[in-house]
């Protein structure tokens, strides 16, 4: 039973013990199994021998302090609110939006509590609703501020044994400064890890199981934690999440738990095909899910006891939302009389409504199992280890509005009071969101939660396993490619040759892809399923939805350091996919998750594909390097730089753009000297070199990214030849890369800009004419680099439609070309001769046409120049 000092034991848990404050029940006191009832079951004390660890997972010392789990739980709301509230006043977020977050906030407060304060371990990975973000980021930020701030942590002092990530330990971080993920960082300027929470969805969590089943199996090693979902009820009206449930390997994860909050009483009727939440429970549990429920409070619970608290129950188990929510704002006779309907069992709640007063009716309505925490700790502790389970918690958001009235007109004294006690902020340290001053744990507001926060923050904050090292990675290939081949090509014979050049990185590669992607790894398939000798590597999934390949990517992403596997996945999805997938693929890569993402060129139309896709431009550069590279050989170099980055302490994640288009090969120009192509492969992957040399007297310099290089070198030589000046070509390979060196000049970013004085050195200053397969724009910033006359070309802008038929003759290897096709140059200028012609129609792809026609280049150049020289 509970200790004068308001803690329980979880013996304690099965014996009505609760938080101080909540109400008591009208009708007495009840007993340990009239509390669970039919819905959990007590649960066993949590048996720790000897001293407490303070690095334990669980209450300290094994024993749970109610009291202090609820002042955690109101301090959440208190940050979520400030945080909700600063961002509306600001304008960052809609009233709309931010009066739906206050709900969601009231909603799931307690079970976030529960989950990150009680039940939570270092090496589970949580998905939340997105609705829920300020609450999730309420409980970083208290756990951050909890954290010891004078002293180390022993992961730190021991970093030499037990290297932690440099995620975890990021240099030059303020205190309380927030970080790109959104989480703040704790007041020793070290981040507080995150736990993966993000929102991958319920389909996404299966999806990693799964992955992360697969990899333990890979290299013999039991997947630890669990794929803990916190989702709306509305979320499973989507038909892929029940395609998901009924897949046959599902019934057997057992670390899948899915906790769905069920706001107010059931759907009036049923809703995408699923119903009432009864009706869902029952189809779960057809699954061979666990199936858990916490409907209503320990105090709705007594009062069902007494006579007319049958009928009660059966009356609430009925009505509608829009009813249930009504009753809230009543009172009265109209209260009783809605709340007791019609028939003989009205009579009944009646007579057990006349026991009570408004109040208590209202508290009872509100006392729903959501918001109970020892229910919600029995139910937690109540999750099976052997199969899936998901647990239906009721919840109400009324009191969102409530808090919000109270805080309103608390704001005043609380800010006073947190004033006064909070040591005053070094120099430049940036304000709290949402204004004001930090609404932080401290050990003055209440000590009992202080150390609560202070203990789960230790144990969470470990790093979970001994990191494995990453298999090497060869720098260099002697692959040889054909005189013709498309970069698409090039990457599925890479990763066919790469048992050969690479053995031990070849067993560790894992591959997963969309469906439109799944040719692009064709051979790749076709390897891994050979039954002679050992496999390279292994196909995870293909033809996934793009939920569900960001949801394998990123579990696959983290096995380095949350299993300690040392993998290297890559996920090859379609520019439609990629688009979806990359802001939750860029949030994990901020993080610990390191993988490849390429992007393969399914023939959309450019315009329709610069919209689904821009090229990865919008990836932070020190979240993940970017290539498009144009040639087969610099994607050799991309590729294997980008392996030799993943599951490693010092890597990094990438995104590699492909190309479907067949591009000759001798346009490339390899250099054969050793030293002259080690400087080439270093220029290739720091973000472009020139190919062509134009020399101190270049009337013009043209730049190309990836696929229109053959019409940019191909307008070079025409220019060449018919103004009798040199003209420079430069392959830009990562256009991220550039504009972040210019940033760097500019003082606006930390790095280098000495890939801008290679590339576009001050002495050799000309007009410059950039050509992309994609936006025009994305390489307008070159402008800023010396301030030189600009034009820009893409294949997503409306170009004029050359004479004759589009692109001319189709496309194809040496052979195919018309050799009476010839056409002259914009401006009246003539062509160079039928070679440069024929080079370019046997380079066209399927589509049979350039990204950009050789015309159009030609053309702006001279219009450029023209221009300039007037």
């Amino acid at each position: 039973m509970p200790g004068t000092d308001g803690r329980v034991t979880h013996d304690d848990r099965a014996e009505g013990g609760g938080p101080p404050g909540d109400a008591s029940p009208p009708t007495g006191p009840t007993n340990g199994d009239d509390v669970v009832g039919t819905q959990t079951s007590p649960t066993a004390a949590r048996a720790i021998p000897g001293p407490p660890d303070p690095a334990m997972p669980g209450p300290p010392g094994g024993v749970l302090d109610l009291a202090a789990l609820a002042a955690v739980e109101r301090r959440l709301r208190s940050v979520a609110a400030r945080i909700i509230d600063g961002d509306e006043r600001a304008g960052q977020r809609p009233a709309v939006a931010a009066e739906s977050e206050r709900a969601a906030v009231a909603s799931v407060s307690s079970i976030a509590t529960v989950l990150w304060f009680d039940a939570l371990r270092a090496e589970d990975r949580v998905s939340v609703t997105p609705r829920a973000a300020p609450l999730i980021h309420a409980v970083h930020h208290v756990l951050a501020h909890a954290r010891p701030t004078a002293e180390k942590t022993a992961a730190e002092k021991t970093t030499a044994a037990s290297p932690v990530p440099a995620v975890y330990r990021l240099p030059h971080v303020r205190p309380g400064e927030i970080r790109p993920n959104g989480v703040r960082s704790g007041p020793d300027g070290r981040p507080l890890r995150a736990l993966g929470a993000g929102n991958i969805g319920p389909s996404g969590t299966v999806w990693a199981a799964l992955a992360r089943r697969y990899a333990g199996e890979r290299f013999d090693r039991t997947p630890r934690g669990r794929q803990i979902c916190l989702i709306d009820y509305s979320e499973l009206h989507d038909p892929t999440v029940w395609e998901t449930i009924t897949d046959e390997r599902v019934a057997h994860l057992g670390e899948l738990f899915w906790v769905v909050t069920v706001s107010g009483s059931a759907p009036t009727g049923p809703v995408g095909g699923i119903g009432k939440p009864a009706r869902a429970a029952r189809m779960f549990e057809a699954a061979g899910w666990q199936v858990l429920t916490v409907r209503y409070g320990r105090v709705l619970e007594a009062l069902f006891r007494a006579p007319g608290g049958h009928a009660l129950r059966n009356r609430l188990d009925q009505l509608p939302m829009g009813e249930y929510r009504a009753l809230l704002q009543a009172h009265g006779a109209d209260l009783r009389r809605r709340l007791a309907g019609p028939g003989a069992s009205g009579a009944g709640i009646s007579r057990l409504l006349d026991t009570l007063t408004d109040d208590e009716i209202h508290a009872c309505l509100r006392d729903l199992g959501g918001h109970d925490l020892p229910l919600l700790i029995d139910a937690f502790d109540e999750v099976a280890a052997d199969r899936p389970t998901v647990l239906f918690a009721y919840t109400s958001d009324e009191l969102a509005r409530e808090e919000r009235s109270h805080d309103e007109q608390t704001h005043g004294e609380q800010t006073a009071d947190h004033a006064s006690a909070a040591p005053s902020a070094g120099p430049g340290t940036p304000p709290a969101a949402g204004g004001g001053t930090r609404p932080v744990l401290r050990p003055g507001d209440d000590a009992a939660a202080h150390r609560l926060a202070r203990h789960v923050a230790g144990y969470l904050d470990r790093v979970p396993v001994p990191l494995g090292a990453a298999p090497p990675v060869p720098t260099d290939s002697d692959h040889r490619f054909p005189a013709w081949i498309s970069t698409q090509e090039a990457f599925g014979g890479m990763l066919r040759d790469l048992p050969r050049l690479a053995p031990q990185a070849a067993t560790a590669v894992l591959t997963i892809s969309t469906r439109n992607a799944d040719p692009v790894l064709a051979g790749w398939l076709a390897a891994a399923d050979r039954t002679d000798g050992e496999q390279p590597g292994r196909h995870v999934a293909g033809g996934l939805s793009a939920t569900a390949f960001g949801g394998v990517l990123a579990s696959l992403g983290v096995a380095w350091s949350r299993q300690g596997l040392p993998l290297l996945p890559i996920g090859v999805a379609d520019e439609v996919a990629a688009g979806r997938v990359l802001p939750g693929w860029m949030a994990g890569a901020t993080a610990d998750a390191r993988s490849m993402l390429a992007v393969a060129d399914t023939g959309l139309d450019p315009v329709v594909r610069n919209l689904a896709w821009n090229g990865g431009n919008v990836v932070p550069a020190p979240v993940a390097a970017t290539w498009e590279p144009a040639f087969a050989h610099d994607l050799a170099w991309c590729l294997l730089a980008g392996l030799g980055g993943l599951a490693r302490l010092d890597g990094t994640s990438c995104v590699i753009r492909l190309s479907a288009r067949q591009v000759d090969q001798r346009l490339a120009e390899v250099p054969v000297d050793a030293l002259e192509r080690h400087r080439r492969r270093a220029l290739v992957l720091a973000g472009g070199y020139r190919l062509h040399e134009g020399g101190p007297d270049a009337a013009l310099t043209l730049v190309g990214v990836g696929a229109v290089m053959p019409e940019v070198l191909h307008a070079a030589a025409e220019l060449r030849a018919g103004l009798g000046r040199e003209i420079t070509a430069v392959c830009v390979t990562s256009p991220n890369a550039m504009f972040h060196a210019l940033q760097a000049r500019r003082g606006l970013a930390e790095g280098s800009d000495a890939l801008l004085t290679e590339v576009f050195p001050a002495d050799r200053r000309t007009p410059i004419v950039t050509v992309v397969d994609g936006d025009p724009r994305a390489l307008s910033f070159l402008a800023g680099v010396h301030g030189d006359p600009i034009s820009a070309l893409g294949s997503s802008a409306p170009l004029p439609e050359a004479s004759g038929p589009p692109g001319g003759p189709p496309g194809g290897p040496p052979g195919d070309t018309d050799p009476g096709s010839s056409a002259s140059g914009a401006g009246g200028h003539a062509g160079s001769g039928s070679l440069a012609r024929r080079d370019t129609a046997s380079s066209r792809d399927h589509r049979r046409r350039p990204p950009v026609e050789l015309d159009t280049i030609v053309g702006t150049a001279l219009d450029l120049l023209d221009e300039t020289a007037g």
